[in-house]
């Protein structure tokens, strides 16, 4: 087999990608575009309807992805003129004859353009509808293979599978095709013609009853699941994976072809950078499940190999297959995976984690860092039936008897646990075959194409595809495990700007200092980096905090309180000091009302003039209540609640998260009352240009930066834009039904918050403690619970009463005449915005906040 310059034989192609928007495609297209930028044209096949629809999924869910961002460094300016020069994109649906092509010149182009074919459309969810699977990794397959033929400079197609059409078999699973009508348990009359009988059958025969959307996927899921099993198949995925390999086979005729059937497909290992990945995928959320401490079981063979390979391997598998058959004759299937050449066990994958998440614990919304150790490993699935039955389903049953006695009163509850354990046993029984899987998949092809292509001068250090090369603890320690956690990336524009310099520029500019503003001198224990920043430093920003409103009153003091004595302190002794801001909360004024101005807070002066506040005596009151509960020998819980009820989420957005699933039954506030909000670039701009205006001027002077002056916003404002909202674009829950929204429940005054919650919380407490103690307390736990719950509930109201019913407003004069400064001193206002006036607020609610908390911040 002689295979040869991959650059060379990209140079001057034309490359029809079809399932462009999924992940390998995705790594397929820029590795094209980025090591041969002479390649000829890539025609992108896109479901979509016209030319605006696939120019919208190409910018949203192709180039704007980080994948591009090497590309975009090494092009600079050119990169948007250099994409419209090589990729044509076609609107089109494989689940159609001839593609769904309606633009028949560009059908005709393509026709006699084309050099290779790569179909990577696929559904890959294991229980996807059987109408929509058969339709695309089935019948898409037969429809690619017949547009094919009429191709007539084509030289290969490449059809991208997966392994694990073998199904549930054991063993060394050989390279081998399927053929017409062969199934995994002997069943004769496998026929696609007859599934899409059956298909469209069910759809008529469920039109005719008058079933509603879900009844109809619900039907369409089942049916799929048990055409795959009739067949030995264990899922609707893999079956109709399957039966479009054999169409392959069947409708091949001339044409060279090449399978290639990767693993289990993991993050990037090299390119275009270290652990690329695209949300969690397989074996990825148990992986962040168990970072966030809610894997309290593992079902599976521990010791069983689980078969990964990064995802730039198979992209280079594809390349130097696709080189080695074009224009020869053939029909063979590659499997790319590791199970044999490099494997690696459950057992390998619970010990990284173990290990990365002792170093680098997964930190929740509170702030703590979470604890992990080894989990329940359940050997079987009968092991695996009583865990469930001890741990959920008895108290389901026991929740059922107090639900029915209660009158109804804990249907809720009790339907929503249910379909929680209904899911899980679907899962389990969809992913069981992988937990359990015996196989190691044979690459005996795959090892003689790297051998050939090692021999026959291809740029083997740029199409890399040897597993053998993996060193495991490494990539999952150092690649993959912080590629799939760090998500958020608030630095995106910047490492597009600066592409591969990122890294290089963070550590040049950055200087990390290890210290705690708790303790004197910010506990620096480096004596010659303290010295730097005192001789170096210009301007010192303050924004230490912890903002919990019942933050434990030794922990609120440390860092709020005497944490700025400290940098203030430590500040003296910078040489080259400017400038000091301190970044606080309008709040400090407490609940006062009417216009709050601009003034400090004298020392020692209370909101109620009672006298006596003194930090150095708070202190001492914290040491000497600490000392009595440790002489107590009080738990570390009993100190937290002592040191919060001594010092006596983010906000809104958690409101609006809660409404929007549906989980927002009531509302306690003046709906009338301003709602004081002002976005975070603004404050960051604020501070900028007060630390520059004040830079080597003496001064003291504070700056309300809000909104309730000069651009307020209501709580019913408020209300309406979440109604709206969430209307048009409701909620998906996690059955992917959209949640229906309305006017919740309004609760003026806090009277009428008792009487809610006596009614509905506090009474049916009542109840079910009644249940309780007729069962020999079996649902304690429950009882426990919804009484922890209620009491949350009544602390967080407490909590936050002040500011639901808060009537102050706050003065921004010093902050308008910063403003005016700003515009006449020469500031690139442009840049440096901090004027609350330009805000629309229902602009920036409706396309701006609620997008963005529901796409960032709550997944």
């Amino acid at each position: 087999m002689e295979v040869g310059s991959v650059l060379d034989f990209l140079q001057n192609k034309t490359i029809l990608i079809i399932g462009a928007t999924g992940f390998i495609a995705k790594i397929f297209l820029e590795k094209i575009l980025r090591v041969q930028p002479n390649v000829k044209k890539i025609f992108l096949l896109l479901r979509a309807s016209d030319d605006s629809s696939a120019t919208y999924r190409l910018h949203n869910e192709i180039i704007a992805k980080d994948l591009f961002i090497v590309l975009k460094e090494k092009l600079g300016a050119n990169f948007k003129s250099f994409i419209s020069e090589k990729l044509t994109l076609v609107p089109g649906d494989i689940t159609y004859e001839d593609l769904g092509l309606k633009d028949s010149i560009l059908r005709e182009d393509i026709c006699n353009q084309t050099d290779v074919i790569v179909n990577l459309a696929a559904t890959t969810n294991f229980d996807e509808r059987y109408d929509i699977a058969l339709g695309i990794n089935t019948f898409g397959t037969k429809h690619v293979m017949n547009f094919a033929k009429q191709c007539t400079k084509l030289k290969v197609l490449l059809h991208v599978s997966t392994a694990y059409v073998c199904g549930e078999r054991g063993g060394l699973i050989l390279e081998d095709p399927y053929h017409f009508g062969e199934t995994l348990n002997g069943v004769s009359g496998l026929d696609i013609d007859a599934e899409k009988t059956i298909v469209c059958k069910k759809l008529d025969e469920l039109k005719e009853q008058g079933a509603t959307e879900r009844d109809v996927k619900i039907a369409m899921k089942n049916l799929g699941i048990t055409r795959a099993k009739a067949y030995g198949w264990p899922n609707t995925y893999v079956f109709t994976k399957a039966v479009g390999e054999m169409l392959v086979e069947k409708l091949k005729g001339n044409l060279s072809v090449v399978i290639l059937r990767p693993t289990i497909v993991t993050s990037t290992m090299k390119e275009p950078f270290p652990g690329y990945a695209e949300g969690v995928r397989t074996i990825d959320s148990l992986a962040v499940t168990y970072a966030k401490g809610k894997l309290t079981c593992f079902l599976g063979d521990i010791n069983g190999v689980v078969d990964v390979v990064p995802a730039d391997m198979v992209v280079n598998a594809m390349l130097v297959a696709m080189v080695a058959h074009a224009k020869q004759p053939s029909d063979i299937i590659y499997h790319v995976g590791s199970s044999v050449r490099n494997p690696v066990t459950y057992l390998n994958l619970q010990d990284f984690g173990l290990k990365y998440f002792t170093a680098k614990p997964w930190i929740n919304k509170d702030g703590t860092p979470v604890k992990v150790g080894r989990v329940t490993v359940l050997t079987s699935m009968d092991s695996f039936q009583r865990y469930m039955f001890l741990r959920y389903l008895l108290p389901l049953k026991g929740l059922e008897l107090a639900n029915t006695a209660l009158c109804q009163y804990f249907r809720g509850t009790y339907l929503e646990l249910h379909r929680k354990i209904q899911v899980v046993m679907r899962m389990v029984e969809l992913y069981r075959p992988y937990m359990f899987f015996k196989g190691v998949f044979d690459d005996m092809n795959t090892e003689k194409l790297r051998m050939a292509a090692k021999e026959s001068g291809t740029e083997t250090d740029l199409f890399y595809f040897d597993t053998k090369n993996i060193n495991w603890d490494d990539y999952f320690m150092k690649t993959h495990l912080p590629g799939i956690i760090i998500g958020k990336d608030l630095f995106r524009l910047l490492k597009e700007k600066l592409g591969t310099r990122f890294s290089s520029f963070v550590s040049e500019k950055l200087t990390v200092v290890a210290g705690d503003i708790s303790h004197e001198d910010l506990n620096l224990k480096n004596s010659i980096l303290r010295e730097e920043i005192c001789n170096q430093t210009d301007v010192i920003v303050n924004l230490a905090a912890t903002t919990n409103f019942d933050e434990r009153y030794d922990v609120a003091l440390g860092i709020n309180t005497l944490g700025v004595k400290h940098v203030m302190s430590f500040a003296k002794n910078c040489v080259n000091l400017k400038v000091f801001v301190h970044v606080s909360t309008a709040y400090v004024c407490g609940e006062r009302g009417g216009l709050i101005v601009e003034d400090p807070h004298e020392f020692g002066v209370s909101l109620n003039g009672v006298r006596g506040l003194d930090i150095e005596m708070e202190k001492k009151k914290v040491e000497e209540k600490l000392n009595e509960l440790k002489e107590e020998g009080a738990t570390e819980h009993d100190i937290e609640l002592a040191m919060k009820d001594l010092g006596s989420k983010r906000t809104i957005d958690s409101l609006i998260v809660a409404y929007g699933k549906g989980k927002l039954t009531c509302f306690l506030a003046d709906l009338k009352a301003v709602f004081d909000v002002i976005p975070a670039d603004m404050v960051v701009n604020a501070i900028l240009v007060s630390m520059v205006a004040h830079a080597n001027q003496p001064s003291d002077i504070i700056y309300h930066v809000g909104s309730s002056v000069a651009n307020p916003v209501r709580y019913l404002n408020f209300r309406d834009y979440s109604v709206r909202y969430f209307r048009e674009k409701p909620w998906i829950n996690k059955e992917g039904k959209p949640v229906k929204v309305g006017k919740v429940t309004i609760l003026s005054n806090i009277d009428s918050f008792y009487r809610y919650m006596y009614i509905r919380y506090q009474l049916p407490l009542k109840g079910l403690e009644l249940v309780n103690a007729a069962s020999c307390h079996y649902f304690q736990e429950m009882c426990v619970d919804f009484n922890r719950k209620i009491r949350t509930i009544m602390r967080l109201v407490e909590l936050y009463k002040p500011y639901l019913f808060f009537n102050g407003i706050f003065d921004d004069l010093n902050t308008e005449k910063l403003l005016s400064m700003a515009r006449e001193g020469g500031v690139e206002t442009e840049l440096f915005y901090f004027d609350p006036k330009i805000i629309d607020w229902e602009d920036y609610f409706m396309n701006v906040h609620f997008p963005g908390i529901i796409k960032y911040a709550f997944k």
